[in-house]
């Protein structure tokens, strides 16, 4: 989620703040996604993140800014783990990158 998530369940999880990045790219692209748990609404956006040794520059990944359906869950995001054509247009899946 985004720093500027207004939902409940940002309240209670981690979230991102791009102003603090500067390497973060803002797409200007409004996204919708439909989670078996939920939905979210935000935007795309691009950032250099880093799991451990592997680095993907310029990963494009979605920011909530709206939020349904995940109020108690314990985890603080969703890591895109779909084949391409599963997920947002014209975006590829950070393992595909990192691999």
């Amino acid at each position: 989620a985004c720093i500027t998530c207004t939902s409940p369940a940002c309240y209670t999880h981690n979230t991102f703040n791009p102003q603090k990045s500067s390497s973060f790219r803002d797409a200007g692209s409004p996204i919708t996604i439909f989670y078996g748990s939920g939905i979210i609404q935000g935007f795309l956006g691009s950032d250099t993140v880093r799991i451990g040794n592997l680095v993907s520059p310029e990963q494009s990944f979605g920011l909530s800014l709206v939020e349904y359906g995940f109020d108690s869950v314990p985890f603080d995001g969703i890591l895109g783990l779909a084949f391409p054509s599963m997920g947002i247009k014209d975006t590829i899946p950070i393992f595909d990158n990192l691999w």
